[in-house]
């Protein structure tokens, strides 16, 4: 392993100070969540990045999008691509077109308290250190 581990006891019954199962927001306030992840070029590398692609459950009354912004190493980015629920989607004309770093946003949505979407994967093509 490359960390250090340490452990905690926490009791019988710990109490945990915030909501972190998100129940009070999904039930009482916002029935929306994000989950953002970035796929990386390594050593800073441009790239091309094509296309997205991901799976899920999407039940009536639910719903499920993504969006993307490409980057660099330095922490710029670009404007988030309009979203969309459809998969694949085609990312070659968001720009920049070099690029070292690519977000993908999923947006969870449900009115209904009882559903959820889920995503059971996701992808993205992309080739590093080569400019079409």
């Amino acid at each position: 392993t490359t960390g250090t581990t340490s452990k905690v006891q926490v009791g019988v019954g710990p109490y945990t100070y915030s909501d972190f199962t998100c129940f009070g927001l999904r039930t009482f306030t916002r029935p929306e969540g994000r989950y953002v992840y970035e796929f990386a070029c390594p050593g800073g590398a441009l790239g091309t990045f094509d296309e997205v692609s991901f799976s899920a459950t999407v039940p009536t009354g639910t719903g499920l999008t993504v969006a993307v912004r490409k980057g660099q190493n330095d922490g710029t980015f670009g404007s988030w691509s309009e979203a969309t629920d459809v998969s694949p989607v085609n990312i070659s004309g968001v720009g920049p077109k070099q690029a070292s770093r690519l977000q993908v946003r999923f947006t969870f949505t449900s009115q209904d308290k009882q559903k959820t979407p889920t995503l059971h994967s996701f992808s993205a093509r992309y080739a590093c250190g080569t400019i079409n």
